[in-house]
């Protein structure tokens, strides 16, 4: 799927990372970095799931969420 999707009303989910900031009501869950310095694993407001950023491991949600804290 080439767009996002809005899961759970907050959090965006996307293939590339998508431009959010504070005043924005949305969280973006996104990969495509792979291991690319320029951008954080997480933040308050997204989180890198990159293949090699998590160990090539699956992820629970509530462990995404947790990282955004």
């Amino acid at each position: 799927i080439p767009w996002p999707i809005v899961f759970k009303e907050y959090f965006i989910l996307s293939h590339e990372p998508l431009y959010i900031n504070s005043n924005m009501p949305y969280a973006n869950i996104f990969g495509h970095v792979h291991g690319n310095p320029a951008y954080k694993d997480a933040s308050k407001q997204s989180v890198c799931v990159s293949a090699e950023r998590i160990n090539y491991t699956p992820v629970a949600f509530e462990e995404l969420v947790a990282a955004m804290k």
